[in-house]
């Protein structure tokens, strides 16, 4: 998987500046995405603050699509590659995707679909099933 760190100067600060002009490119010229429930796409999530989980270099990030709102909004939860405690109530290790990553758990929101850029792949219906009602625990939605 590709490694995304955020994109920051070599004083080590975030390009929030590059991040606004991209995301003002995006609004304005990007098309929404028809999409599904547990698909994984590539999402230009940006550059965000503190422990928000950011883009990387091109302000991506590989998400998974937990519901989809209408056809110009999703619940999505990004994905790592980097975990320091996979087996933590915060993360779910992905076992039947192709690309090796962790569910952010702790990390889901709602985004535009236009800030979809491509599909990698479809999970298997179980193991979503299991995520949804490993969030629904972790937010204790009843």
């Amino acid at each position: 998987m590709l490694q995304c760190k955020p994109m920051q100067n070599e004083k080590g600060i975030k390009d929030f500046d590059g991040w606004n002009t991209r995301k003002k490119d995006i609004n304005q010229k990007a098309k929404p995405k028809n999409t599904k429930r547990g698909e994984v796409w590539w999402c230009e999530i940006g550059v965000n603050i503190d422990r928000e989980q950011d883009g990387g270099k091109t302000f991506e990030r590989p998400v998974l699509v937990l519901y989809r709102i209408n056809y110009f909004l999703v619940l999505i939860a990004p994905l790592t590659s980097q975990v320091k405690n996979p087996e933590s109530r915060f993360y779910h290790k992905l076992k039947t995707a192709k690309v090796k990553s962790t569910v952010l758990i702790s990390q889901i929101r709602v985004i535009s679909t236009k800030r979809l850029r491509r599909q990698i792949e479809k999970i298997n219906n179980d193991e979503f099933k299991e995520i949804i009602e490993k969030i629904s625990s972790f937010y204790n939605f009843k």
